[in-house]
């Protein structure tokens, strides 16, 4: 049996497009790999609807500087 990332980056990147941001966090949880791999599609577009997920975001930024690099601006 195949493992997941035994996939081309591209079309592991492409499959993770479509995923719910709920689930793409749950998938960054899965291994190494897959965190590394999907921190891109998950930090494309960021949705801050309340003040609570802005410090959130903050905090994220702060203890992973490499993510705000992954933000589109």
């Amino acid at each position: 049996m195949a493992a997941l990332l035994d996939i081309p980056r591209e079309l592991f990147l492409m499959i993770c497009t479509y995923l719910s941001p709920q689930d793409l966090a749950k998938l960054t949880l899965v291994s190494r790999n897959t965190y590394v791999t999907t921190q891109p599609v998950l930090y494309r577009t960021v949705e801050l609807p309340t003040y609570k997920a802005l410090i959130k975001l903050t905090r994220t930024l702060v203890k992973a500087p490499v993510v705000s690099c992954l933000t589109q601006r």
